[in-house]
């Protein structure tokens, strides 16, 4: 899903690199995240930081993190997104996907 990320200039790359370095050093990023499921230069580039429970917020999540919500940047009518209430988060209750969104996944998965 890097299509989800945010693009950098090489130099706000390095200095991404920098940051994840020292959030992975402080622990608010597991070494072994890769932001497949997170924008994490989308974050970096707006100075989001994690929570003191170390959740980081809704909207940079990417449409395959499996709480992927109507708050995320990449929510739209063509993703199915859940939503928040409260501390709850509720699935979309009809699973669904945009018809282009299932003729493109045929196209990219063609073997």
């Amino acid at each position: 899903m890097s299509y989800f990320n945010t693009p950098l200039t090489p130099q706000q790359e390095q200095g991404f690199q920098d940051w994840m370095g020292m959030q992975r050093k402080t622990q608010n990023i597991y070494p072994t995240d890769n932001g497949q499921d997170y924008d994490f230069r989308g974050a970096y580039l707006n100075n989001a930081n994690s929570s003191s429970n170390g959740h980081w917020a809704d909207e940079y999540k990417k449409p395959n993190e499996p709480t992927f919500s109507n708050q995320s940047n990449y929510a739209s009518p063509l993703v199915n997104s859940g939503q928040w209430v409260g501390q709850l988060f509720v699935p979309n209750s009809k699973p669904q996907q945009h018809p282009l969104l299932q003729v493109l996944d045929r196209l990219l998965n063609q073997k």
